[in-house]
């Protein structure tokens, strides 16, 4: 069974599951686009509605840098499925069209920090989950949000992404839903580190608890006391689950789905805050970018079923190619 099936799958049967390797949001059923050449989103909540009788409605809460066009365009007509989505209104994919999917639609301006930012997440994501009642959240938990991250242009701190994390994850239980976060974007070497941190901190308030998960990276680790069996976890191929390889790989280097993690260190130095003049920078280039594909784009927004498919797993390798994945808004 795929991951992405099995991740909705355990999510049903024990509370919550992560799947470290998924978050392919630009990606939809008939064309990639920025980076995803598979919707796995869309495929795991296909695959809950036809394979798990519980699950008639699905909330996703997609909390990474870049609008979540790809799952918005394969749910556009779907009431079983309510899309919140935060991401920063000035960067790709400027779907215009997509954009009719989003129930709750936070758009952030440039270099928004971090108090703002859990505001309004707070904000929003208990007001999602006040307004539809679901039986399963998929969390789309980039770190591209992340201070000098240079494809998301936000400034939210490590710790902003831990509490950002912890807030999902208490929503859900204080409701009793059950949840599956895949990891999606994130462009610097220290985000594998952050990741495992968020993970550690949901473990340590008990809202994710596994005993498979506590005893399957003893190898790579320190023993850890045992917790309850009340919580899913998704297994790499090599057979150890989410939390031995993050426990195994925050210290040892292990096997291939662990590099990385025991190389990434976040300092003090990588943590600044770019100046004003790199942030201009940034915001220039990304707006000249963008209006040079402005005219096309208009185009194809006024016609979005002319849009040609195909997959392009890099974006903007030149105008006609990222046309054919990005609308802009008007």
């Amino acid at each position: 069974m795929p991951v992405y099936f099995k991740a909705g799958k355990l999510a049903m049967e024990r509370g919550w599951a992560i799947n470290i390797g998924g978050g392919f949001h630009h990606c939809s059923a008939d064309r990639g686009g920025g980076f995803c050449a598979y919707a796995d989103i869309t495929l795991s909540i296909k695959f809950l509605f036809e394979k798990v009788e519980a699950v008639s409605k699905v909330l996703i809460i997609d909390l990474d840098a870049h609008q979540g066009n790809g799952h918005e365009r394969d749910f556009m007509d779907d009431d079983r499925v309510y899309i919140l989505d935060v991401y920063n209104r000035g960067i790709y994919p400027h779907d215009g069209f997509a954009k009719r999917a989003i129930k709750r639609k936070i758009e952030l301006d440039y270099f928004t920090e971090d108090k703002e930012y859990l505001r309004l997440v707070e904000r929003h994501v208990e007001g999602a989950m006040n307004e539809f009642e679901a039986d399963v959240i998929v969390y789309n938990a980039g770190t591209d949000i992340l201070e000098d991250d240079p494809l998301g242009l936000l400034s939210i701190s490590a710790q902003g992404i831990i509490h950002r994390d912890e807030i999902v994850f208490k929503k859900a239980r204080s409701k009793g839903i059950p949840i599956f976060m895949v990891t999606s974007g994130g462009y610097q070497k220290r985000t594998a580190r952050i990741i495992a941190d968020s993970i550690l901190n949901l473990k340590k308030l008990k809202l994710i608890e596994c005993e498979e998960a506590e005893t399957s990276g003893s190898s790579a680790r320190p023993a850890e006391p045992s917790a309850a069996s009340t919580s899913g976890v998704v297994k790499s191929k090599s057979g150890g689950s989410v939390f031995g390889k993050f426990f195994g790989g925050l210290f040892t280097k292990t096997d291939d789905s662990t590099v990385g993690l025991a190389e990434s260190k976040t300092t003090k130095s990588e943590m600044t805050v770019p100046t004003e003049e790199k942030r201009q920078h940034k915001i220039e280039e990304d707006i000249t970018r963008d209006g040079s594909l402005t005219k096309q784009c208009d185009i194809d927004n006024e016609h979005p079923d002319n849009l040609s498919s195909g997959v392009s797993a890099i974006a903007g390798t030149n105008n006609a190619a990222q046309c054919n994945s990005i609308t802009s808004e008007k």
